[in-house]
Protein backbone atom coordinates (compact mmCIF):
# COMPACT_ATOMS: atom_id res chain seq x y z
CA UNK A 1 0.00 0.00 0.00
CA UNK A 2 1.28 3.67 -0.86
CA UNK A 3 2.99 5.43 2.36
CA UNK A 4 0.18 8.37 1.36
CA UNK A 5 -2.71 5.87 1.52
CA UNK A 6 -1.40 5.40 5.14
CA UNK A 7 -0.90 8.37 6.23
CA UNK A 8 -4.69 9.26 5.09
CA UNK A 9 -5.74 6.18 6.68
CA UNK A 10 -4.14 7.21 10.22
CA UNK A 11 -5.52 10.33 10.29
CA UNK A 12 -8.82 9.16 9.33
CA UNK A 13 -8.37 6.69 12.17
CA UNK A 14 -8.19 9.03 14.92
CA UNK A 15 -10.58 11.58 13.59
CA UNK A 16 -13.15 8.98 13.96
CA UNK A 17 -12.31 7.74 17.80
CA UNK A 18 -12.28 12.16 18.28
CA UNK A 19 -14.72 13.92 16.37
CA UNK A 20 -14.75 16.61 18.41
CA UNK A 21 -10.92 17.35 18.42
CA UNK A 22 -11.53 17.30 14.60
CA UNK A 23 -13.93 20.14 14.94
CA UNK A 24 -11.87 21.61 17.15
CA UNK A 25 -8.68 21.31 14.36
CA UNK A 26 -11.21 22.46 11.64
CA UNK A 27 -10.59 19.21 9.89
CA UNK A 28 -12.50 18.69 6.76
CA UNK A 29 -14.62 15.76 6.45
CA UNK A 30 -13.08 14.58 3.40
CA UNK A 31 -10.19 13.83 5.37
CA UNK A 32 -11.89 12.54 8.12
CA UNK A 33 -13.82 9.85 6.01
CA UNK A 34 -17.01 11.61 6.53
CA UNK A 35 -18.88 13.59 8.31
CA UNK A 36 -18.47 13.74 11.74
CA UNK A 37 -19.81 17.24 13.33
CA UNK A 38 -22.60 15.58 15.27
CA UNK A 39 -21.04 13.41 16.87
CA UNK A 40 -19.36 13.08 20.13
CA UNK A 41 -16.18 10.78 21.24
CA UNK A 42 -16.86 7.28 22.40
CA UNK A 43 -14.22 6.61 25.09
CA UNK A 44 -15.89 2.78 26.07
CA UNK A 45 -12.96 0.29 26.80
CA UNK A 46 -13.90 -1.48 23.47
CA UNK A 47 -13.91 1.58 21.35
CA UNK A 48 -10.64 3.21 22.70
CA UNK A 49 -8.17 -0.50 23.02
CA UNK A 50 -9.82 -0.70 18.88
CA UNK A 51 -8.37 2.30 18.33
CA UNK A 52 -4.99 2.38 19.56
CA UNK A 53 -4.39 -1.42 17.80
CA UNK A 54 -5.61 -0.02 14.76
CA UNK A 55 -3.17 3.29 14.94
CA UNK A 56 -0.74 0.76 16.29
CA UNK A 57 -0.86 -1.72 13.54
CA UNK A 58 -0.77 1.40 10.62
CA UNK A 59 2.37 2.80 12.68
CA UNK A 60 4.21 -0.84 11.90
CA UNK A 61 2.99 -0.86 8.37
CA UNK A 62 4.30 2.83 7.55
CA UNK A 63 7.57 1.91 9.60
CA UNK A 64 7.90 -1.31 7.19
CA UNK A 65 6.84 0.36 4.08
CA UNK A 66 9.28 0.47 1.33
CA UNK A 67 10.12 4.36 0.25
CA UNK A 68 8.88 5.56 -3.17
CA UNK A 69 11.83 8.04 -2.88
CA UNK A 70 14.80 8.32 -0.34
CA UNK A 71 13.72 11.93 0.82
CA UNK A 72 10.68 10.13 1.78
CA UNK A 73 11.81 8.37 4.95
CA UNK A 74 12.54 11.46 7.19
CA UNK A 75 8.25 12.06 6.32
CA UNK A 76 7.65 8.25 6.71
CA UNK A 77 9.42 8.07 10.39
CA UNK A 78 7.82 11.13 11.39
CA UNK A 79 4.26 9.95 10.88
CA UNK A 80 4.94 6.62 11.80
CA UNK A 81 5.78 7.61 15.30
CA UNK A 82 2.76 10.23 15.49
CA UNK A 83 0.54 6.96 14.85
CA UNK A 84 2.81 4.73 17.50
CA UNK A 85 2.21 8.20 20.03
CA UNK A 86 -1.18 8.29 19.88
CA UNK A 87 -1.58 4.37 20.11
CA UNK A 88 -0.11 4.58 23.68
CA UNK A 89 2.03 2.22 24.91
CA UNK A 90 0.67 -2.02 24.20
CA UNK A 91 1.22 -2.51 28.16
CA UNK A 92 -0.53 -0.14 29.43
CA UNK A 93 -4.38 0.16 28.20
CA UNK A 94 -5.20 2.53 30.89
CA UNK A 95 -6.40 5.98 30.49
CA UNK A 96 -7.65 7.71 27.53
CA UNK A 97 -5.88 8.88 24.15
CA UNK A 98 -5.84 12.97 24.40
CA UNK A 99 -5.21 14.18 21.15
CA UNK A 100 -3.31 16.57 22.99
CA UNK A 101 -1.05 14.94 25.04
CA UNK A 102 -1.17 11.56 24.07
CA UNK A 103 -1.56 8.66 26.58
CA UNK A 104 -3.62 10.32 29.29
CA UNK A 105 -3.44 8.54 32.63
CA UNK A 106 -6.45 8.72 34.26
CA UNK A 107 -9.78 9.05 31.70
CA UNK A 108 -10.82 11.38 34.61
CA UNK A 109 -8.91 14.35 36.38
CA UNK A 110 -9.13 17.29 38.17
CA UNK A 111 -7.37 19.27 34.81
CA UNK A 112 -8.22 18.10 31.63
CA UNK A 113 -10.20 14.81 30.67
CA UNK A 114 -13.73 14.07 28.68
CA UNK A 115 -15.59 15.60 31.18
CA UNK A 116 -14.08 18.82 31.03
CA UNK A 117 -12.51 19.41 27.60
CA UNK A 118 -15.21 18.29 25.30
CA UNK A 119 -17.99 20.99 26.89
CA UNK A 120 -15.10 23.43 26.44
CA UNK A 121 -14.80 22.47 23.22
CA UNK A 122 -18.48 22.97 21.76
CA UNK A 123 -18.98 26.00 23.59
CA UNK A 124 -15.67 27.58 22.23
CA UNK A 125 -14.89 25.42 18.74
CA UNK A 126 -18.11 24.41 17.48
CA UNK A 127 -19.44 27.07 14.94
CA UNK A 128 -22.78 27.76 14.23
CA UNK A 129 -23.86 29.31 10.96
CA UNK A 130 -26.43 27.42 9.41
CA UNK A 131 -29.25 25.12 10.17
CA UNK A 132 -26.96 22.07 9.93
CA UNK A 133 -24.69 23.16 12.57
CA UNK A 134 -27.65 23.58 14.87
CA UNK A 135 -28.67 20.24 14.39
CA UNK A 136 -25.16 19.14 14.75
CA UNK A 137 -24.82 20.90 18.26
CA UNK A 138 -28.13 20.29 19.48
CA UNK A 139 -27.37 15.70 18.36
CA UNK A 140 -24.08 16.58 20.03
CA UNK A 141 -26.29 17.70 23.61
CA UNK A 142 -28.14 14.64 22.78
CA UNK A 143 -25.18 12.19 22.62
CA UNK A 144 -23.77 13.63 26.00
CA UNK A 145 -25.61 11.13 28.35
CA UNK A 146 -23.98 8.33 26.29
CA UNK A 147 -20.48 10.02 26.13
CA UNK A 148 -20.35 10.39 29.72
CA UNK A 149 -21.43 6.54 29.76
CA UNK A 150 -18.26 5.67 28.00
CA UNK A 151 -16.05 7.37 30.31
CA UNK A 152 -17.67 5.76 33.22
CA UNK A 153 -16.87 2.34 31.25
CA UNK A 154 -13.43 3.77 31.05
CA UNK A 155 -12.99 4.65 34.23
CA UNK A 156 -14.43 1.31 36.00
CA UNK A 157 -12.29 -0.84 33.73
CA UNK A 158 -9.38 0.89 34.96
CA UNK A 159 -10.77 0.29 38.42
CA UNK A 160 -10.65 -3.44 37.80
CA UNK A 161 -7.23 -3.32 36.98
CA UNK A 162 -6.20 -1.64 40.05
CA UNK A 163 -5.42 1.83 38.33
CA UNK A 164 -7.37 3.86 40.04
CA UNK A 165 -6.39 8.16 40.39
CA UNK A 166 -5.57 9.36 44.03
CA UNK A 167 -8.20 10.90 46.07
CA UNK A 168 -7.18 14.48 45.61
CA UNK A 169 -7.44 13.92 41.76
CA UNK A 170 -10.86 12.28 42.12
CA UNK A 171 -12.64 15.74 44.46
CA UNK A 172 -11.00 17.98 42.10
CA UNK A 173 -12.97 16.09 39.12
CA UNK A 174 -16.20 15.87 41.51
CA UNK A 175 -15.99 19.67 42.32
CA UNK A 176 -15.76 20.59 38.48
CA UNK A 177 -18.40 17.95 37.68
CA UNK A 178 -20.34 19.74 40.78
CA UNK A 179 -19.85 23.13 39.29
CA UNK A 180 -20.60 22.13 35.79
CA UNK A 181 -23.79 20.93 36.34
CA UNK A 182 -25.69 23.20 39.00
CA UNK A 183 -26.82 25.57 36.35
CA UNK A 184 -30.66 25.70 35.31
CA UNK A 185 -30.48 24.12 31.59
CA UNK A 186 -31.56 27.37 30.44
CA UNK A 187 -28.65 29.17 31.74
CA UNK A 188 -26.30 26.21 31.44
CA UNK A 189 -23.14 27.18 29.60
CA UNK A 190 -23.90 25.04 26.49
CA UNK A 191 -27.18 26.97 26.27
CA UNK A 192 -26.64 30.65 26.67
CA UNK A 193 -23.13 29.62 24.45
CA UNK A 194 -25.35 28.43 21.99
CA UNK A 195 -27.68 31.56 22.03
CA UNK A 196 -24.54 33.51 21.39
CA UNK A 197 -23.44 31.73 18.42
CA UNK A 198 -27.27 31.61 16.64
CA UNK A 199 -27.82 35.55 17.76
CA UNK A 200 -24.26 36.46 15.61
CA UNK A 201 -25.05 34.38 12.34
CA UNK A 202 -27.57 36.20 9.98
CA UNK A 203 -29.31 32.65 9.05
CA UNK A 204 -31.70 32.63 12.01
CA UNK A 205 -34.79 35.15 12.47
CA UNK A 206 -36.06 35.44 16.25
CA UNK A 207 -38.55 32.89 16.30
CA UNK A 208 -35.83 30.24 15.37
CA UNK A 209 -33.17 31.43 17.65
CA UNK A 210 -35.91 30.86 20.29
CA UNK A 211 -36.86 27.26 19.35
CA UNK A 212 -32.91 26.26 18.78
CA UNK A 213 -32.38 27.44 22.26
CA UNK A 214 -35.49 26.01 23.86
CA UNK A 215 -34.54 22.37 22.70
CA UNK A 216 -31.00 22.95 23.32
CA UNK A 217 -32.14 23.80 27.05
CA UNK A 218 -34.70 20.72 26.93
CA UNK A 219 -31.76 18.53 26.23
CA UNK A 220 -29.84 19.72 29.30
CA UNK A 221 -32.60 19.18 31.34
Amino acid sequence: QHLQDLYTEGARTLVRARPVSATQNGIAPDLAGGYYADRLNDYSPAAEQASRDALRKLSRRMADSPLDVTDERINRDIVANVARFFAGHEDFPIGFIDTWMGLSPFVVTQINGPLMDIPRSLESSHQVHSERDAEDYLNRLAAFDEMVASVRAKLEADAERGWIAPAVILRGALDFIGRFTAAEPARHALVTRFADKLANSDAFNAEAREQLVHRAAEQMG
